[in-house]
């Protein structure tokens, strides 16, 4: 079976559109300009000039989804983020609605990186689809977002504790973390579909966010709340003077 992203996003644009005399000059109507963008099925990241499209080489790292699409690399951008939305989708990160009246849709935006080992040798394109959270209305979007870390000295004297007692370190990395973690049942976080991923015929529809996603304000306390919850069910205790 087609992965899930396959069964979601919106066909992809092709070869670059060419820019004629007038939108390069800024005459005209700038028809021309949002015919390109409506073949790229954007809805969540404005346009960009002809020479911010163009000028990124093979190995650079583009600052949007057009210069994605338009990289040497674009095959490898195209795989980072269907899996990306693979991860989205197989976690029931949002479902898809009507946008209620008035009410506040976010932008989405991704970022792209490459990862290189030490010697400079490439082993990973990332892309990850974020929330733009500076669009978020206080008391409306989100509510509380502080989400404790751990400090530095208690870090260390654990370290020092395993060198005294020749203990093992295992260090966990969740996959996608925020995306584990469930969004409150009052806070109601619209976002427009992602570029590239906009569904066909349901243009209009924005996702409703079930889980939370990166850039959003309360991610982190969230994501907090959710390890806290996993960490006490298996017997952990919270340290009072570390919380």
């Amino acid at each position: 079976p087609r992965p899930p992203s396959e069964r979601i996003r919106q066909k992809r644009e092709g070869p670059p559109v060419p820019m004629s005399s007038s939108s390069k000059t800024g005459g005209g109507n700038g028809s021309e300009a949002q015919a390109s963008q409506s073949q790229a099925g954007e809805t969540s990241e404005p346009a960009e000039s002809a020479d911010e499209v163009t000028m990124i080489a093979s190995g650079e790292e583009p600052r949007n989804y057009r210069e994605a699409m338009h990289s040497p690399d674009r095959r490898f951008w195209e795989d980072a983020m269907d899996t990306e939305m693979n991860s989205i989708v197989a976690l029931g990160t949002f479902k898809l609605v009507e946008p209620p009246p008035n009410a506040n849709v976010i932008d989405t935006t991704w970022a792209y990186r490459i990862k290189r080992h030490a010697n400079g040798q490439v082993y990973q394109h990332k892309a990850r689809l974020c929330a733009r959270g500076f669009k978020q209305a206080p008391g409306v979007d989100f509510f509380e977002t502080f989400a404790p870390v751990a400090k530095i000295e208690s870090i260390r004297m654990l370290l020092a504790m395993a060198v005294s007692l020749d203990w093992e370190i295992h260090v966990i990395d969740v996959n996608s973390a925020f995306l584990n973690s469930e969004m409150p049942e009052d806070q109601y976080v619209y976002l427009r579909q992602p570029s590239g991923y906009v569904v066909e015929g349901k243009e209009d529809m924005v996702w409703l966010l079930l889980k939370a996603l990166y850039g959003l304000k309360q991610s982190g306390r969230v994501w907090y709340q959710k390890l806290k919850a996993i960490l006490t069910e298996l017997g952990f205790e919270v340290c009072i003077s570390d919380p």
